[in-house]
């Protein structure tokens, strides 16, 4: 999910088709997937990536109603965008990482991978604005949300219309993003549940152990193992921000 994306625009020119081959998609997948992976993603392996985030967005569409639901019955409106702005991160993940997964179309894949690599950005800006909103000061949180979603339209910018470079500076902003929660982390130990704190964490050590897995995606079914990572961090902040909210 988290793949650097190949040199060129978002939409390049497919200039050879080759057959698929049977068990392999290295036909289909762009050129910096297989440099990366150091070898294709077999057929199986692509349909178990699907299948594992293709269940995430089902259990997402499932979640998210009730997730609105409490988002309205609170006052005010902070509560309702701090549900908007998770669910619609998990959206996001989910369908784009699904739909690259599955799709054989090795143009469409490539498009598909760079809006697999945005919906990173909006998934971490929407993990961190229920907290933000429900802990921090109104001009702190103002200023702290203005950094979070100022970066993702940087984020998103560069992945757009520099796709393949930058590349330090990509990973420079993911970081920048994950790390944010240092700056009011005091004020969170105060204003949030212990048990809050514990999916909290619990999501945050499902996605560090993932990445495990990810960089070792050259090994069989070990990006389907990071998948099932991130899906496990993904419900663990579920439940946090439920309980927030």
């Amino acid at each position: 999910m988290l793949f650097l994306v190949s040199k060129g625009n978002l939409f390049p020119d497919l200039i050879c088709k080759k057959p698929l081959q049977k068990d392999s998609i290295s036909s289909q997948l762009p050129k910096e997937t297989s440099a990366m992976a150091k070898r294709t993603q077999t057929l199986k392996e692509e349909s178990a990536n699907a299948l594992s985030h293709g269940l995430g967005l089902v259990l997402g569409l499932v979640g998210i109603p009730f997730l609105v639901q409490k988002s309205l019955e609170k006052e005010g409106i902070s509560a309702l965008i701090a549900g908007i702005a998770f669910s619609l991160g998990i959206l996001m993940v989910y369908t784009f990482s699904t739909w690259y997964h599955s799709t054989k179309d090795r143009r469409l894949k490539s498009k598909l991978q760079v809006l697999d690599h945005i919906s990173i950005f909006f998934l971490i800006a929407g993990s961190y604005t229920p907290m933000v909103l429900a802990v921090l000061q109104k001009d702190k949180a103002i200023l702290f949300l203005s950094i979070l979603w100022i970066s993702v339209l940087v984020g998103t910018f560069f992945k757009l219309f520099f796709t393949g470079r930058f590349k330090v500076l990509s990973v420079a902003i993911y970081l920048l993003m994950g790390w944010l929660a240092v700056f009011f982390l005091d004020e969170v130990l105060g204003k949030i549940s212990f048990g809050t704190l514990v999916w909290v964490g619990a999501g945050g050590l499902a996605y560090t152990i993932g990445v495990f897995f990810y960089v070792k995606s050259d090994k069989p079914y070990f990006h389907t193992i990071w998948h099932l990572f991130v899906l496990a961090g993904t419900i663990a902040h579920f439940v946090a921000v439920y309980q927030i909210l």
